[in-house]
């Protein structure tokens, strides 16, 4: 997986996903556990898709790809 690759990072809320903004993959692996943060599927365009996965799924798919 190409880690300068650019998603879009959101949170859910009472009406549902909130964006949060874009940042390349290795900043939306850094953000702390506390923050339960969306991250767009790294194969879909950022901000244009709506296939989001959670920190955990990313940091796996991330790791299976080295």
């Amino acid at each position: 997986m190409d880690r300068k690759r650019v998603v879009e990072v959101a949170v859910e809320s009472d009406g549902g996903l909130v964006p949060v903004g874009i940042m390349n993959l290795d900043q939306a692996l850094a953000l702390p556990d506390e923050i339960d943060a969306k991250i767009s599927h790294p194969e879909q365009a950022a901000g244009a898709a709506d296939l989001f996965v959670d920190r955990r799924e990313l940091i796996s798919k991330s790791r299976h790809s080295r």
